[in-house]
């Protein structure tokens, strides 16, 4: 089975061309959006967040956003969440505001510790991985 099949259109970061012509890898980031039966969405998200794919992430969270009352955004899966990755959340927040559809966070170790240091964890909802 196709994992585009069970899981809604799923995107890979991949190689890209750098200075001079040169290929610059990405680090490896899927992301999926599906409906809930809430009427909501679902992103889930898994790999690396960082300059390289912040893009796509970002565009990933602006689909999530794109209907419903509700949306979860499952980063269980993310090992590196990095500044531009909290950008991307605080636009997201932003957006999420805006369109009156309420985020929820399922943050991995790592992502709940990047918004616990930087103090995010009390302006975002986060729920418990297991959640």
């Amino acid at each position: 089975m196709n994992p585009e099949d069970a899981h809604g259109p799923m995107h890979r970061s991949g190689p890209r061309s750098g200075v001079d012509g040169e290929e610059v890898t990405a680090m490896s980031l899927t992301t999926s959006v599906d409906e809930v039966e809430s009427g909501g969405s679902r992103l889930s998200v898994a790999g690396e967040i960082d300059l390289a794919n912040v893009a796509e992430f970002g565009a990933a969270l602006h689909g999530m956003l794109a209907g419903g009352s509700s949306a979860v955004l499952d980063l269980t899966e993310v090992t590196h969440f990095g500044s531009t990755a909290i950008g991307a959340l605080i636009g997201a927040h932003a957006i999420a505001g805006e369109r009156s559809v309420r985020m929820v966070i399922r943050p991995s170790a790592i992502v709940r510790r990047v918004l616990e240091a930087t103090r995010l964890d009390a302006t975002f909802v986060l729920a418990d991985a297991n959640a």
